[in-house]
């Protein structure tokens, strides 16, 4: 879920895509915009595909598959900006 800094409603995040059971784990990207997380295609998780999101838009984009949860990792003065 997501709630504007002014307070509000709050609104969903994400939509379940067809097949995906749940969507968990998120993991805030440093711009504050971005975010990761998993999508589990079946009750067990054995099938989880990870996800790039962005708060401002309904953009959502698989970028791959695992077995766990995503985390993002950005070494100490590194600056990289992403397109996805």
């Amino acid at each position: 879920m997501r709630i504007k800094a002014e307070g509000g409603t709050a609104t969903p995040a994400t939509t379940l895509r067809q097949g995906e059971y749940s969507h968990r784990w998120p993991w805030f990207l440093p711009d504050g915009k971005h975010y990761l997380y998993a999508a589990t295609t079946g009750p067990s998780e054995d099938h989880t595909t990870i996800h790039v999101g962005e708060l401002d838009s309904q953009f959502d984009k698989i970028i791959g598959e695992a077995d766990s949860q995503p985390m993002f990792f950005c070494p100490r003065n590194y600056t990289h900006s992403a397109t996805f």
